[in-house]
């Protein structure tokens, strides 16, 4: 299950830029919230505790980044803050994926409260930024599904009809791995170099081809399963 955890680097928020969304400049920090209002309330049946509903909910998030003046192809601290003046609200995208390619994303609009740049002497400029949702936001899920033609059990049969084959080969079965060769039910050991004696058959690799350790009689077939 270690390949389903999320790495930090693998969480990248993006804004809206033109007609672009963007990934910011350097963030080095994340935080993101959903805060649900609690309405107290008493019934009949409550036998004198509280009890609670849920009300408005309110979303946001905090980014910490390092400071960058201009950074094409990237949203920088200097764009967050000239959207808070103008009071605009932000398209952003929060995502998060894991090493095993599923996806989940946050989409929704913000308005930013909060602009701060702070720099020391020594070290790197660094900014926070505040935003804080303005309407409802949606959460979607990508899971990764693999081509099924590289992880299922393939067939490859053949026939001979007039004999005396000795390979059997397709370019389907190129740079494949070779699970198993078998003439007329009898498996031989798969082998890469050399030449095949009768227990064996020698799989090449870049012409998807089959040497047989001896020429097919009439009839005689050949079942090769690879993936």
């Amino acid at each position: 299950m270690a390949l389903q955890a999320i790495e930090g680097k693998n969480v990248i928020l993006r804004a809206l830029k033109g007609v672009d969304m963007v990934p910011f400049a350097c963030a080095t920090s994340l935080e993101f919230y959903y805060d649900t209002e609690m309405i107290e309330k008493s019934t009949v049946s409550s036998a004198g505790f509280t009890e609670w509903a849920g009300g408005m909910g309110t979303w946001g998030l905090t980014l910490g980044t390092v400071t960058h003046i201009l950074k094409p192809g990237y949203y920088t601290v200097f764009d967050t803050l000239l959207d808070a003046l103008r009071k605009l609200g932000l398209l952003i995208e929060l995502s998060f994926d894991d090493e095993a390619g599923n996806i989940k994303t946050i989409t929704g609009t913000v308005l930013i409260p909060h602009t701060g740049l702070s720099a020391g002497v020594d070290g790197f400029s660094e900014d926070d930024v505040e935003m804080i949702g303005s309407g409802g936001f949606t959460l979607n899920t990508t899971l990764f599904t693999p081509d099924q033609t590289e992880y299922e059990v393939q067939r490859y049969p053949y026939t001979s009809s007039v004999g005396g084959e000795t390979s059997v080969g397709n370019a389907i079965l190129i740079n494949r791995e070779i699970l198993s060769v078998e003439i007329d039910g009898v498996g031989k050991e798969l082998i890469l170099a050399g030449d095949p004696t009768d227990k064996q058959a020698k799989y090449v690799q870049g012409t998807g081809t089959i040497l047989l350790p001896y020429p097919l009689s009439p009839t005689e077939w050949v079942l090769i399963l690879y993936k």
